[in-house]
């Protein structure tokens, strides 16, 4: 694919999405630069503030290149800036290699305010900047849940992926890219509620109808695998925008799983093995909504993903005379017992970054409100 091509595809997923949502995506090059025609007006009153001062400027341009410097790492993650705003970095993999990278930011993860005002009052006298206006720029700045900037990343994977596809595939998205578009001049009302995408407020009818044109694209064009595992990102959106205080069948519960698993087979590409397995007299057993994903991202993240060989994972569910028996197995790093029995506790909880947001003493606790 053409750098041309490229430019012109990150210019029309830049309008369209600052048209839908209000916001703005930056695209970075592997040192960090602005591949489209830097805009002030896009960011907010808080880091134009801290961009136009004399100290400032050059930290945000240090964070912009240790944001290309990560261009070998090609997993979404999130990360700080300077300023202590979160930072959304999803990598554009083209022919194996990632020479561009999407970035969202400009917004607080919720949970950490206390600790960001306590911070801008150093960094306030560290450039040089009057304390009380980069407060008061700092209290406009967007406060974003944990399980909304999951629901974010995926969704900026899938515009990376669009933006990685070959230039013949291109040629032929290109056709149905005014479907797109013209969509979403009908969804009226998404402006007004600015697409409920940032703190909760993404459009579920938007992004799964959404979804649904990118996988008839994607049968179209006979691109099986790219369908199911959009088929797969829509189960799992789907049902993050259920409360955790409803309840499910154990079979619902698998099936959340099962899509989950088939998108990590996808990304390792063959390095990973994985099997589930329920009986059937315990399908219908009612369980709190978001029970075992934890635990199986946990087998993920902290098992599988350090390994150097491939990955296996095993879910299943039987009867055990009067109870239920749930194994989720894994040939991964391993965990000591003293670190389980801590996290249970509450005393340790899993990375915030790339789980549900949910922790695994969380869902001890609703299992004990609900089976004592």
């Amino acid at each position: 694919m053409s750098e041309l091509n490229i430019v012109k595809m990150m210019e029309k997923v830049n309008r369209t999405f600052i048209s839908v949502t209000g916001h703005s995506i930056s695209f970075m090059d592997s040192e960090g630069r602005s591949v489209l025609p830097f805009n002030l007006n896009i960011f907010s009153e808080f880091c134009k503030y801290v961009i136009n001062s004399e100290k400032g400027g050059p930290k945000c341009m240090e964070c912009n290149k240790m944001i290309g410097s990560d261009s070998e790492d090609l997993s979404p993650r999130i990360s700080q800036c300077y300023m202590g705003l979160t930072i959304i970095t999803i990598p554009i993999v083209i022919s194996g290699k990632c020479n561009y990278s999407i970035t969202c930011g400009q917004m607080l993860m919720a949970g950490e305010e206390e600790e960001f005002f306590q911070e801008l009052r150093f960094k306030a006298s560290e450039l040089d900047l009057d304390r009380k206006k980069l407060i008061s720029f700092g209290r406009r700045v967007k406060v974003v849940r944990e399980r909304d900037i999951n629901t974010i990343m995926m969704f900026l994977s899938l515009l990376a992926e669009y933006i990685s596809i070959t230039e013949t595939q291109l040629e032929m998205a290109e056709q149905h890219t005014k479907q797109l578009e013209d969509m979403i001049k009908l969804e009226k009302n998404l402006r007004e509620t600015q697409f409920r995408f940032l703190q909760a407020q993404i459009s579920p009818h938007f992004l799964f109808n959404t979804l649904n044109l990118v996988t008839r694209v994607a049968l179209k064009e006979k691109a099986d695998k790219t369908a199911d595992l959009i088929y797969s990102l829509s189960e799992l959106l789907r049902r993050s925008y259920k409360t955790p205080h409803h309840s499910c069948t154990l079979s619902e519960e698998f099936h959340h799983i099962d899509s989950y698993l088939y998108i990590q087979r996808m990304r390792y590409s063959g390095l990973l093995t994985t099997e589930i397995f329920i009986e059937e007299e315990v399908e219908n057993t009612m369980l709190p909504i978001f029970s075992l994903q934890p635990f199986v991202e946990n087998a993920m993240i902290h098992g599988i993903e350090p390994l150097n060989r491939k990955g296996y994972i095993a879910v299943s569910a039987v009867r055990a005379d009067d109870k239920v028996l749930i194994r989720i197995i894994d040939n991964g790093a391993g965990m000591q017992q003293e670190m389980v029995e801590r996290i249970l506790k509450g005393q340790i909880e899993p990375s915030r970054v790339q789980t549900s947001g949910m922790g695994i003493k969380n869902v001890k606790e609703r299992l004990d409100l609900v089976f004592g």
